[in-house]
C-alpha cells in the first residue's frame, strides 16, 4: 500500500480498516524504507519547490548548473582541425574524439551551415534536363 492510497482514504473520510487493510500495514506503508519516517506529500511537494528555487537563483547569479562540459577547449580546437578539411566527416571526427555527432555540432556551431547534406540544386537541375519530354 502506498501512501497516495492512505492520503486518498483520509481525504474521503474512510478509514483503513473499513477496506480490510490491517493497522501494521497502514503503519508500514507510512513509512520510508529503512529510515521510519512518515512521509508527507506536501512536504516532499514543497522540498521540491525549494531546491528549485535554489537553483534558479544560483542560475540568476552566474553559477553553472548540471554536469561538467563534454569537450574541454583543446578538443574543440583539435575537432575543428580534422574538419577543416572537406574529406573528413562529423562522424569520423565524433568517433575519434569519443564524443556523438550531436556534441561535435554543439562545441562547433559553424559546422551545421558550412556543409550542404544533399547536392547542390543546380547539379539536380541538370540531369532533370537532360531527359527526353514524352
Amino acid at each position: 500500500m502506498s501512501w497516495l492510497t492512505l492520503l486518498l482514504w483520509s481525504d474521503r473520510g474512510e478509514s483503513p480498516g473499513a477496506a480490510g487493510v490491517s493497522e501494521s500495514e497502514v503503519d508500514q506503508a507510512a513509512e520510508v524504507e529503512g529510515g521510519g519516517a512518515v512521509v508527507e506529500p506536501a512536504v516532499v511537494i514543497v522540498e521540491g519547490t525549494h531546491e528549485g528555487l535554489a537553483a534558479a537563483r544560483a542560475r540568476a547569479r552566474g553559477q553553472r548548473l548540471g554536469g561538467p562540459p563534454t569537450m574541454t577547449a583543446e578538443q574543440i580546437r583539435h575537432a575543428r582541425d580534422l574538419l577543416t578539411p572537406p574529406e573528413n566527416t562529423v562522424s569520423s571526427t565524433a568517433r575519434l574524439l569519443g564524443v556523438s555527432r550531436a556534441t561535435i555540432y554543439k562545441y562547433v556551431p559553424e559546422l551545421a551551415t558550412r556543409r550542404p547534406a544533399v547536392e547542390p540544386p543546380t547539379a539536380r537541375a541538370e540531369l532533370g534536363s537532360a531527359r527526353k519530354p514524352i
